[in-house]
């Protein structure tokens, strides 16, 4: 199976790692070492790079680094060849083999394929340090490992050094606390290395965090269990094949490096190399090609086109805008399933059964508000704000959705008003929880502008309020007042450090890329798992690090919908899991 990471990680590897150059030099019993001073971001790994040596030789000169490396530590590196060593080209032994680049390929697909390091292909053909081309015939050493295909990893790794002092800045809605739990180190380490008395920290402020070696661990492989009396669409019943073709198509573009893009893509990327890796010790075995599709349409049509669309059973992407509807018409009239990874387009589910929506749309979140709501506060005050005729269909899905199930059961008053009216009804000692179904950071802020003005009214009372999950990410709403009003919010997903499943996956990620897990991360790992293991395998998986997939049909003809929805709270700064639910 062809697992491929991207030719933008190579790059970026080499252009990380280059040859110090102007590096202090020290004499010491007679051998030569240059010396280093330990900088922000530092890894053990990374310096044995850049010094083009082992770490084990670095640490048997630096034993204290058994400790971990720290800011301004001096270290002395073994300088075990001159600069001006000449570059020796490997000849061809009889035991190497050669390879002509296709398209696509990348030096670490190549590695991969042929069981050889990066780095012994670098000695055999200097120079594709800088990248390689179509076309080019490279050579493959026999290497370490004999061109034997990769064994499966044993159940416990080698332990290998990563450790590093990252720089953190302090985000608004941060506690030292949950600080701790998203970097697994203790709250007094953190305090120790930054001089701290107490555990107070604030927004903008920039920490050091020590991120320890530790024993790895590989994430747990879930096993594979058969569908019983699933009753599917024989058109969409997948043909069992000796290897499927699979395409992941994401918008790197390389070529324009729209903002936040190619930083989404690659962490999505790295997410589903790991879940392709586990899946193919299941038993996998498919053709996977990883596409850059950039984010113009004209370039999204013609790739449409290409030998790697000929014979496709499983399309993961793109990402998202009018790249997603392209692909999905396409796939409509050429029977090839495919699934959004990362946006609810509910568009392309319509009179499109080969489409499925992995994340829950906004219209079905706000129906799992009500649900939570009319279940959980039958006793409160619920007022429903008016935000305007842009947001209206959150709105209405909502009040709907609350009018049937109060109907049905605790037969509970809802309110619906301006927001200039917020102060009128406030329950005076008890509680009042108010809904604002606007995804606009303009209206976000307005009310909260506006609630913190009359919030004196409550008394004794409670006042809590359920906006939506992009008020997360909007600073100018200061975390102290969704911590004081105790903000509320559904989400398709629950992105959490402090679940087990994330630290298995998060140490996954230190041991393969040298790089901390993002929520980007733990989506293309949980998608391309429960999607290829369900659809391909005959599997039924179970929750993923972060995502409970619950698919449901829109209606007859129509595509899947992910219905799973999570209730979740601001509480002490971090957020919390009140419930989960698919309806």
């Amino acid at each position: 199976m062809k697992n491929i990471l991207g030719l933008l990680f190579v790059l970026l590897a080499f252009q990380l790692f280059a040859q110090p150059e102007g590096a202090e030099v020290e004499w010491k019993d007679g051998k030569k070492y240059y010396v280093h001073f330990v900088q922000a971001g530092n890894t053990l790994y990374g310096l044995t790079k850049l010094y083009k040596i082992t770490a084990e030789e670095i640490v048997a000169t630096n034993p204290e680094l058994s400790a971990g490396l720290k800011e301004g530590q001096k270290l002395l590196i073994p300088a075990v060849a001159s600069a001006e060593t000449p570059v020796i080209i490997k000849p061809v032994s009889s035991n190497d083999k050669t390879h002509v680049v296709e398209k696509s390929e990348t030096l670490y697909g190549i590695s991969r394929k042929f069981n050889v390091s990066m780095e012994e292909m670098v000695e055999a053909n200097p120079g594709i340090e800088n990248g390689i081309s179509i076309g080019q015939t490279l050579i493959i050493p026999e290497g370490k490992a004999g061109n034997k295909p990769p064994k499966a990893p044993k159940a416990e790794p080698k332990i290998v050094f990563y450790d590093t002092t990252i720089v953190h800045t302090v985000l608004d809605h941060e506690t030292m606390s949950s600080i701790s739990k998203r970097f697994m180190v203790s709250i007094e380490e953190i305090q120790k290395v930054n001089g701290l008395k107490s555990t107070k920290i604030k927004a903008g402020e920039t920490l050091r965090i020590p991120i320890k070696k530790e024993k790895i661990s590989k994430v747990e492989i879930r096993q594979v269990e058969k569908v019983i009396d699933k009753k599917v669409d024989e058109e969409l019943i997948f043909k069992t094949k000796n290897e499927y073709n699979i395409l992941i198509l994401l918008p790197f573009s390389l070529d324009k490096n729209p903002d936040g893009i190619t930083s989404i893509a690659t962490e999505f990327l790295m997410g589903a190399q790991v879940a392709l890796d586990s899946l193919e010790r299941l038993g996998l075995n498919a053709n996977v090609q990883i596409l850059d599709v950039g984010v113009d349409t004209a370039k999204m049509k013609s790739m449409l086109n290409q030998k790697e669309f000929k014979d496709v059973d499983l399309i993961i992407g793109p990402l998202m805008g009018k790249n997603l509807d392209i692909v999905a018409r396409w796939c409509n009239v050429n029977k090839v399933r495919m699934i959004s990874p990362v946006t609810a387009q509910t568009e392309i589910l319509k009179n499109n059964q080969y489409a499925i929506d992995a994340v829950t749309s906004d219209i079905t979140l706000m129906q799992g508000i009500a649900k939570y709501i009319v279940e959980n506060n039958s006793r409160d005050q619920i007022v429903l704000v008016k935000t305007g005729a842009k947001d209206d269909e959150l709105y209405q899905a909502f009040r709907k959705k609350f009018m049937t199930l109060s109907a049905a059961s605790s037969k509970q008053k809802l309110i619906e008003i301006d927001m200039l009216d917020l102060g009128t009804h406030i329950r005076k000692g008890g509680n009042t929880i108010f809904i604002v179904p606007s995804r606009d950071k303009i209206v976000a802020t307005k009310f909260i502008n506006a609630l913190n003005k009359v919030a004196s009214k409550a008394g004794t009372g409670t006042i809590a309020f359920y906006g939506m999950k992009e008020w997360v990410n909007f600073d100018d709403i200061k975390g102290f007042y969704k911590n004081k009003y105790q903000f509320h919010f559904a989400s398709s997903n629950d992105f959490n450090y402090t679940y087990e499943e994330t630290k298995n996956l998060m140490r996954s990620f230190r041991r393969e890329y040298n790089s901390d897990l993002s929520k980007w991360g733990a989506q293309g790992f949980d998608i391309t798992f429960y999607f290829i293991q369900s659809l391909l395998m005959e599997g039924k998986p179970k929750a993923g690090v972060m995502n409970d997939i619950k698919l449901t049909s829109t209606g007859s003809g129509n595509g899947q919908e992910n219905k799973a929805c999570f209730i979740l709270k601001q509480v002490d700064y971090e957020i919390i899991k009140l419930a989960s639910f698919n309806d």
